[in-house]
């Protein structure tokens, strides 16, 4: 058994990293001893075990609290579920570390290897990050693939229900409208929504007979510093105002619960993820629900779609570190929407809630607690026979 400081966001806050974790945390509890040290935790305290089986540290106030914290509770390794920008120190550190991290731009930049250098071990979500890893210099020996996974229990399609009672419950604007079309994302640079509506502009544009409503499960306003844009300007000047509705955002900000969210992948009629993904929850979450999903010809997200619903690149948007995103073709997009709706839902949603659990939670708990078990003989060579 290992002592595990598991570092990542709080398990009550509205992200995918929080998610993860709420997930694989108490897996882990049951082969190992897991003290959480959270992201956006609490200032004045942690909690004991009774509270979420493990116990949860005061948040985070820097890199620097890694090493503490390990020091002072004894562990033997830290898994740091988070982007490595946002622990640039860590290399420094003298604390034996994993980082779980997603690849989302290519190629990698330098200094997202520089940061990750010092890592015993690095687990990438998806096959495609893995490959541009490598492809950037990183090391073949360190590096393991770990996708993330869903709630097939929770995450299940609902057939018995008519979707436009489904849509009324999601919204009553959506009353009257013939299609739904979703976005699942925050609103920050790299997702990309003003290009993923302009594909259903151009849908809508392409069927004039049909009412097109877009539901967007975003905050109207750009979230934090990462760039983003104030969507009902946006949606004015695209002239799709009337059709797209928001969540409550007061409500959008505490965080939907999982069985919300199914209900809004059953809502809709498709689901849109047309930016560069390092994995992708609402691509797995929806095609769980039974909701296809069209994706983008970049980054993680083909690998995890079941339809095959991927759009071309248009071009590439580059970042300050001189890597890029793909940027999708609205017209290929559009076409790929028609596609998607012509599938017999009721067919179509029984096969992709099966495939999806292929990433049940419990079978990726099994591969992270292999994948611990062979990271041991880094960091704890005694207790596996590897060394004094």
């Amino acid at each position: 058994m290992a002592r595990i400081l598991f570092v990542s966001d709080a398990v009550w806050t509205n992200t995918g990293y929080a998610t993860v974790t709420r997930h694989l945390i108490p897996y882990l509890a049951r082969e190992h001893e897991v003290i959480l040290l959270p992201f956006a935790g609490t200032v004045q305290g942690g909690f004991s075990k009774e509270v979420f089986g493990v116990e949860v540290l005061p948040s985070i106030t820097s890199v620097q609290d890694i090493a503490y914290w390990c020091h002072e509770k004894g562990c033997d390794v830290a898994v740091i579920l988070k982007d490595p920008y946002a622990v640039p120190e860590i290399r420094n550190l003298p604390v034996f570390h994993i980082m779980y991290s997603p690849i989302s731009e290519e190629p990698v930049p330098k200094e997202w290897l520089d940061i990750v250098q010092n890592a015993i071990r690095v687990w990438v979500p998806s096959r495609w990050g893995v490959v541009q890893y490598i492809r950037a210099g990183g090391s073949k020996e360190k590096v393991r693939y770990l996708p993330h996974g869903v709630s097939t229990d929770t995450f299940k399609p609902i057939l018995d229900t008519p979707r436009e009672e489904l849509r009324v419950k999601l919204n009553p604007k959506l009353k009257d409208v013939d299609v739904v079309i979703g976005m699942v994302a925050v609103n920050r640079q790299r997702k990309l929504i003003p290009n993923q509506l302009e594909a259903i502009k151009v849908f809508a544009d392409n069927n004039p007979d049909l009412k097109v409503g877009v539901y967007l499960h975003t905050s109207v306003t750009p979230d934090g510093p990462h760039g983003g844009w104030y969507l009902n300007a946006v949606i004015e000047t695209m002239g799709l105002k009337g059709k797209v509705v928001f969540p409550e955002q007061h409500y959008y900000r505490l965080g939907f619960s999982e069985a919300e969210m199914n209900l809004v992948y059953n809502a809709i009629d498709v689901l849109l993820e047309l930016s560069t993904e390092g994995f992708g929850l609402p691509i797995i979450e929806a095609q769980s629900a039974g909701c296809p999903v069209i994706t983008l010809a970049h980054g993680a997200g083909p690998e995890i779609n079941f339809l095959d619903l991927n759009c071309r690149v248009l071009a590439k948007h580059y970042t300050i570190r001189g890597s890029w995103w793909g940027i999708p073709d609205p017209h290929h997009a559009a076409e790929l929407i028609e596609r998607a709706l012509s599938f017999d839902r009721s067919k179509i949603a029984p096969k992709l809630h099966e495939k999806a659990k292929s990433f049940d939670w419990e079978l990726i708990a099994q591969q992270t607690l292999k994948l611990l078990e062979e990271a041991s003989e880094e960091f704890m060579p005694q207790k596996v026979g590897g060394g004094t």
